[in-house]
């Protein structure tokens, strides 16, 4: 017998036994070889399970298993992990519950067995760089440092300085001293002076608008070199712009019981009215109090009539 002829008879009783067994109700798959025909014939006639609708595959089952599918023996390749498996995954903060998610997918496909276990970590440089010394003492925080670790930092207390301001004609800006983090207060300097009569009319200083007009007499320019107030109280208040020797000339007089006396002013100092003999010049320094009133004046003066000058 020819090699031909055998194939021919092969293939005959191939397709024999592809008809019984659908003939049993068997579905055959279209590339079953005589072995996996032989199995297909041998659960037909032994009463075995039709395996011809099974759909596993050798990647659906754990590695070494078998299992017959459509009448074949598949092996199955899915390695099982007996020890500790690690998956890396990233961190997520979930705002909507507020928080950490960790997300990722599994790298490949495994079987797990019931002793294993299963660690999944994030890095934790994603978490952050803090330290418990950059962290205050007492509260805790989440980071490359670690879960939940709690701060050490001590509060710092500042070195605060007070400061005194004396307003000037020019703009200040108060910093505090070296030495200092900063100003615990700063106290601006108030004087009683400033009030609309000690400044002159249409003037304004830090707010005040002036009305000061001269008080029993008329102020100088401040564009001429000598200034001078004419008064006849000694409660007017004088308002020189220009600085200098205060100089008084005038008469004053003074009443004691039934005696006047008259005094001669005669710039920086004074003459008094005797009885006898020639009167003598008394000296005296002029100069104007800080209420803006004249100050050297012989005590209990009644009258005055007076011209006070600067700058003469």
């Amino acid at each position: 017998m020819s090699v031909q002829t055998q194939i021919d008879r092969i293939s005959g009783a191939v397709a024999d036994a592809k008809s019984a067994i659908s003939a049993k109700g068997v579905t055959v798959p279209e590339n079953a070889n005589v072995e996996s025909l032989a199995g297909l014939i041998g659960q037909i006639e032994g009463g075995g399970i039709d395996t011809s609708d099974a759909t596993a595959t050798a990647s659906d089952m754990a590695e070494g298993v078998t299992a017959y599918v459509k009448g074949e023996k598949v092996t199955g390749n899915v390695p099982v992990r007996s020890g500790a498996s690690w998956e890396t995954l990233t961190a997520v903060w979930d705002d909507s519950n507020s928080r950490l998610r960790l997300s990722g997918k599994i790298a490949a496909k495994r079987i797990y067995e019931s002793s294993s276990t299963v660690n999944m970590y994030c890095d934790g440089e994603k978490l952050g760089d803090a330290t418990a010394a950059d962290v205050a003492e007492g509260k805790t925080f989440t980071s490359y440092a670690g879960l939940k670790v709690t701060g050490t930092a001590k509060a710092s207390v500042p070195t605060l300085q007070a400061k005194t301001v004396t307003p000037s004609a020019a703009e200040q800006t108060v910093t505090p001293d070296s030495g200092y983090d900063g100003l615990s207060s700063v106290t601006v300097e108030g004087d009683a002076n400033l009030v609309p009569g000690n400044i002159k009319s249409g003037v304004s200083i830090f707010g005040v608008v002036g009305s000061f007009e001269g008080s029993g007499g008329s102020g100088g320019s401040s564009d001429n070199n000598c200034e001078a107030y004419h008064i006849t109280s000694a409660s007017a208040v004088l308002s020189f712009k220009g600085t200098g020797t205060v100089k008084v000339w005038g008469y004053g007089s003074k009443k004691s019981n039934y005696t006047t006396t008259v005094y001669a002013f005669v710039g920086d100092g004074y003459y008094a009215g005797s009885s006898y003999g020639t009167p003598s010049k008394t000296s005296a320094t002029f100069s104007i109090a800080s209420d803006g009133t004249l100050s050297g004046l012989p005590s209990g003066l009644s009258a005055i009539d007076l011209l006070v000058t600067v700058g003469v």
